[in-house]
Parts: structure tokens; sequence; C-alpha cells
């Protein structure tokens, strides 16, 4: 699958107690989003264009502690700019925009403590 070239929808399930990451990068650069010891954590600090709002409190990496809740499922819809997550049934969301410097062509995703299943992955065609 080509990454970015259009947008992208990915949804996984796994084990409540395992962590995992998933991340989109090229040989320069990488966003994430992952799930470690009961927090989810979104990352663009690797990217070489960064964003700046006016915000007080702008950061590159958001965090959702979720230590108390019983979630396993993910989906993320993914388009050249932006990365939108749904955690759970949608109970919470995050979302960011992002600009690479160059493609980000690799998709990675990894578990440790745990399983990760149901992976699927497609294309968002969208017709005029």
């Amino acid at each position: 699958m080509q990454l970015l070239n259009c947008p992208l929808y990915f949804s996984f399930n796994f084990e409540e107690k395992s962590d995992f990451i998933f991340s989109l990068s090229n040989e320069k650069e990488e966003i994430s989003f992952q799930k470690k010891n009961g927090q989810f954590i979104l990352d663009r600090e690797k990217l070489v264009n960064s964003i700046k709002g006016r915000e007080e409190n702008y950061k590159e990496c958001r965090n959702w502690n979720a230590i108390k809740l019983v979630i396993n499922k993910i989906e993320i819809v993914l388009d050249t700019s932006s990365i939108e997550i749904f955690i759970g049934n949608g109970e919470k969301t995050m979302s960011m925009r992002f600009f690479s410097h160059e493609k980000l062509d690799t998709l990675s995703v990894t578990s440790t403590g745990g399983y990760i299943r149901n992976f699927i992955s497609h294309e968002i065609v969208v017709n005029s």
C-alpha cells in the first residue's frame, strides 16, 4: 500500500494488558501513536517541520491516561496532513495535523506484552 497518496483507514484490536506502537516514518521523520503503561500518546516530535500554535500549552505530543478503563480497539484515519484516532468505540478521540518534510512511506505496528489482531487497512476512496 502506497502511504499517503490518498486517505487511509486502519483498525485493530489489542489485548488489554499489551502496549503497542503504530508509526509512520521515512528515513528522517516519524509520527507515532502508542499505548504505554495505560497512557495513549500521539507524538509528532520527530518531524522536521514543527507546528507552533498560539496556545500557551501547545505541544508536539498529546497524552491521555486510560489506566482505569478497559479499551481494546483502535481506529485511525490518516490523510496527507492529519491523523484522527478513535480509541475504544469512540470514547476518546485524538487528532493532530502534521507536515512531513518528505513523504512518510513506512508503516510499523509492534506490540509488547500481548497481541494485536484483526488488523484492517484500506484506502478511503471518494467518488466525485
